[in-house]
């Protein structure tokens, strides 16, 4: 279990860092990366919502 909750938290982590790197690229591809980071942080937030269950 605690193998997951590190994983889970490396996700949470590389969501934020490709949200941030998007917020400072220009362009669409900075608004790609943004949406790849949000796809990580809404799927990390699932994958912890089916965890708890």
């Amino acid at each position: 279990m605690k193998s997951k909750a590190i994983l889970m938290t490396g996700v949470f982590l590389a969501g934020l860092v490709l949200l941030f790197a998007g917020h400072r690229t220009q362009g669409l591809g900075g608004l790609g990366i943004m949406i790849l980071g949000l796809g990580l942080l809404l799927g990390d937030l699932y994958l912890y919502n089916v965890a708890q269950r």
